[in-house]
């Protein structure tokens, strides 16, 4: 019960993490519009970890979360900066965000670093019949997302439908 504790803030950052750790990238449409691979820990839950290899994962996950979050605070930092700038009386150009946006971009690549780096742990714990496993999920999620798209169509991230939501 303590690793699933754990996990759960953990599974939005996980997320992001490529699939190339497992096989084929699976892009999905992630907060914001970017791209997102399939969540690495939902397939991970589906190979049978051992006993020692789930508490591995417990060790590097929480390891990973701890690191992670002084980089997440200092991102919502910068987002609160951007949004007070643009929130702010007067003239706002973008040379007024830019520095902004250059600190929140390192920040999500050191994040993506880690993301990787976390994955890459993780998938070294794995048997080759775990990754065998693993990557026939991940091969058969990519089919059903690949019939979801020729049903209805892969437009990205519906936010809206029909446009801008009333008032804008």
């Amino acid at each position: 019960m303590h690793l699933r504790t754990l996990m759960l803030p953990l599974i939005g950052a996980i997320a992001a993490i490529p699939a190339v750790a497992l096989a084929q990238p699976m892009m999905l449409a992630g907060p914001g519009g970017g791209p997102m691979s399939m969540p690495l820990m939902m397939i991970i839950r589906q190979v049978n970890l051992t006993q020692e290899q789930q508490t591995k994962v417990h060790q590097i996950m929480g390891s990973s979360f701890a690191q992670a979050q002084p980089l997440m605070k200092q991102l919502h930092d910068i987002q609160e900066q951007i949004a007070d700038k643009l929130m702010s009386p007067g003239t706002v150009s973008s040379t007024d965000i830019e520095p902004l946006q250059q600190q929140e971009n390192q920040i999500h690549q050191q994040l993506e670093e880690q993301m990787l780096s976390t994955a890459l742990q993780i998938r070294a714990l794995l048997t080759p019949e775990q990754l065998s496993k693993a990557a026939g999920l991940h091969s058969k999620l990519k089919s059903l997302r690949q019939q979801m798209d020729a049903l209805v169509g892969d437009h990205g991230p519906i936010m809206f439908m029909g446009g801008p939501p009333p008032g804008f």
